[in-house]
């Protein structure tokens, strides 16, 4: 509740899911909205950017195998037909009155997307299919998920969405849903039948970087004089650096710390790391 996210279960699946007005995750509605739709975009209008991106995923993440990506790249062309085909099948196989109960307007959706003008010489307004797609693609690209050719008009996935596809915060007591069944741990295990949650280590280590490397931190380089320490320096844009130290040992380290300031001038510390412990250590 306080992050503004609902945990649900579809069939042998959680989700951890942000409501429309979460800013803790993400973008909110309103700025998605801004984002991706006309000036005078309608509620309609935004549910259907969203269903292009959730058909842009299903299409490049739908595979059986070691990995759920099954394809390497998509045209734009492919892309608008497979949306216009989804969504007439959707509308016929959803009657109106069911839709509310099915979770999903397909009408709606149909509406708003048969309202947007068709323009073959490619043109970039959100008043049309192709440039309501266009500007989609291109939040997908800043957001480093998609490279998007637009010369080519080509699509590929990049390493960060692959990663994010096949990689688990949240699993159930048996370490899955997997689509191949090779069930294992998560920061985050949830038991079904007792209706619990339980977070493991890897959470809190996964929080030393997500609480104080800030976004658009740069990685800078740092040394170390012992195999029984790891360490990973960054800068955060308002010019604090961080260093996330791990202690990989079952003993109590004592560690000398020295930063080489741009002037040359340094600036020294020590701490205490604790047996198979984790710390961030922070200069302004």
């Amino acid at each position: 509740e306080i992050a503004l996210c609902n945990v649900e279960r579809y069939g042998n699946v959680i989700y951890l899911i942000p409501k429309e007005e979460n800013h803790f995750l993400g973008f909110s509605k309103a700025q998605l909205k801004n984002a991706l739709c006309k000036s005078n975009a309608t509620d309609k209008d935004y549910y259907l950017s969203q269903f292009v991106i959730l058909t842009l995923l299903t299409e490049f993440f739908d595979g059986q195998g070691s990995s759920s990506k099954s394809r390497e790249y998509m045209r734009v062309g492919e892309l608008q037909n497979c949306i216009s085909r989804r969504l007439k099948e959707g509308a016929e196989n959803v009657p109106e009155d069911q839709e509310e109960q099915a979770g999903i307007a397909f009408s709606n959706m149909l509406e708003a997307y048969e309202a947007l003008k068709s323009d073959e010489k490619g043109s970039r307004a959100r008043t049309t299919k192709e440039g309501f797609l266009h500007h989609i693609l291109t939040f997908l690209q800043k957001q480093g998920l998609i490279e998007y050719v637009e010369q080519d008009e080509m699509i590929k996935t990049t390493k960060k969405l692959d990663n994010f596809m096949d990689w688990n915060l949240l699993l159930d007591e048996l370490g899955g849903p997997n689509h191949v069944k090779n069930y294992c741990a998560a920061p985050i295990m949830c038991d079904t039948v007792n209706g619990t949650m339980e977070k493991r280590l890897s959470y809190y280590y996964i929080g030393q970087f997500s609480r104080y490397i800030k976004k658009g931190a740069r990685r800078v380089a740092s040394t170390r004089f012992t195999d029984k320490v790891e360490t990973a320096a960054f800068r955060n844009p308002d010019g604090e650096l961080a260093a996330v130290l791990l202690n990989r040992t079952a003993e109590d380290i004592w560690m000398s710390l020295r930063v080489v300031l741009e002037d040359g001038s340094e600036v020294k510390n020590s701490l205490l790391l604790k047996a198979h412990s984790i710390c961030t250590a922070i200069w302004n």
